[in-house]
């Protein structure tokens, strides 16, 4: 478990009882551990074959990906309806950030509740 816990934690974002809690139930619906050391297979994700409603949130200070690789991802994205946001002060976990929570919560729900073009 404390092996996995890179995956969901930035240390003093949260307690360490809540990264336990939080660790403990994404084990439960997934146990397997993701290998960092191949972020290259990321280079496969092909935007021009996402073809549905598409939200990409990026945190400003995410070290996995850089802002302008997420800008070309974006823009590769086949689908007329996607939106991007990216949010100020966070790192990669941006759900895990309390001062932005309630922003990250704002866009996911505002970008559900659109109309995405249906009349």
């Amino acid at each position: 478990m404390e092996g996995a816990m890179e995956d969901w934690t930035v240390p003093g974002i949260i307690d360490d009882e809540a990264a336990q809690a939080f660790g403990d139930e994404a084990l439960k619906w997934d146990p397997r551990k993701v290998s960092w050391s191949k972020l290259d297979e990321f280079n496969a994700c092909r935007g021009e074959d996402v073809h549905v409603p598409t939200l990409v949130i990026h945190g400003e200070k995410d070290t996995y990906t850089s802002i302008e690789k997420q800008k070309e991802l974006f823009l590769s994205i086949a689908s007329m309806d996607k939106a991007w946001r990216i949010i100020p002060g966070c790192d990669h976990p941006v759900h895990l950030y309390p001062a932005q929570r309630l922003l990250w919560l704002s866009s996911i729900t505002s970008f559900l509740e659109r109309d995405h073009g249906k009349n």
